[in-house]
Formats: C-alpha cells, sequence, structure tokens
C-alpha cells in the first residue's frame, strides 16, 4: 500500500457519478490490490443491476462525499457509512475503478475494507466469503466437488445457483 494516498473522488473523477451510464459486469477494473475474488463477487452481482443499485441507500454523488451503503454480517443487513476519499497513485485510483468512471465499485470495495478492518486485509480472500457479505445468503465453492461431477451435472448445478 506504499505511495497510496487518499484523494476526494471528485479531486480524481470528476464529475462523479455512482452509477453513470448502468451498471454492468464488466465495468469493474482490478488495479494494484489482490482482491480479485470481491471484485468477481460484485461482477457477478453485476449481471442483474438492482443486485448492486439495492446495496446503495445513497444513489446520487454528493458534495458531502458520504454515502451509505448495506452489507450483510453473518446475514443482518448491516449499514455502513463511507466516504468519498479514495486510495490514489499518480492522481489515479489505486484500486478499483470501473471503465466509466463511476464510483460503486470503488465505494464497496471501500465499505468491504471498512467491514474488514483495512484494505490490506481484503487481499487474497475467497469468493464465497465475499458473496455472503454482499448477497446475505450462504456461500458455497464448488471447486473441490469437480471430480463428482460430469460436465452436465457441474452446469446444472451452476445454473440452479444462477
Amino acid at each position: 500500500m506504499q505511495g497510496v494516498q487518499f484523494q476526494r473522488a471528485s479531486n480524481v473523477l470528476a464529475p462523479v457519478k455512482v452509477f453513470a451510464d448502468g451498471v454492468e459486469p464488466d465495468d469493474i477494473q482490478q488495479r494494484g490490490l489482490g482482491n480479485c475474488y470481491f471484485l468477481a463477487t460484485l461482477s457477478a452481482m453485476a449481471e442483474f443491476p438492482k443486485n448492486i443499485e439495492n446495496i446503495f441507500y445513497t444513489k446520487e454523488a454528493n458534495a458531502a462525499g458520504c454515502y451509505l451503503v448495506s452489507i450483510f454480517v453473518n446475514g443482518v443487513p448491516t449499514p455502513i457509512i463511507i466516504d468519498d476519499y479514495i486510495p490514489c497513485r499518480y492522481g489515479q485510483p489505486a484500486f478499483s475503478t470501473t471503465k466509466t468512471k463511476e464510483i460503486w465499485a470503488i465505494l464497496l470495495e471501500k465499505a468491504y475494507a471498512k467491514l474488514q478492518g483495512t484494505y490490506a486485509r481484503t487481499e487474497g480472500g475467497q469468493t464465497q466469503v465475499a458473496c455472503a457479505h454482499m448477497m446475505g445468503a450462504p456461500a458455497r465453492a464448488f471447486h473441490h466437488d469437480l471430480d463428482d461431477f460430469n460436465s452436465e451435472q457441474f452446469w446444472n448445478k451452476l445454473v440452479a445457483a444462477d
């Protein structure tokens, strides 16, 4: 995390928009933080944009730079207040960003880091844990069970899980 400075989103991504062109699964870009499991969760949720939009109580950018989102802790929706001071390097977002310069992914990454205590604690996690926090439902990884399924059975299990 060396060389990271926190700057207001309005100084880096003007004009600031939480949602600009709609939420898309391929919007998210990973940068200098090893949290691909978390960003993959956001991308999967973005298949149905309301899944992302419904996390936000504050859906519009505001001058105070204050946002309220909800993340699940032990299955209970938990409000988390975050500001729009984002980690930057060389005047650009240091960690996640979106192709369209929206801040929804940056804010959710920050809320998740706040839940974990620091950005550093979000590195190298498991997708099923991030899914449980973001969606509020139990999640399970199937990678250990691959030998027990043929490809059709596995596909049917994935479709049922969607």
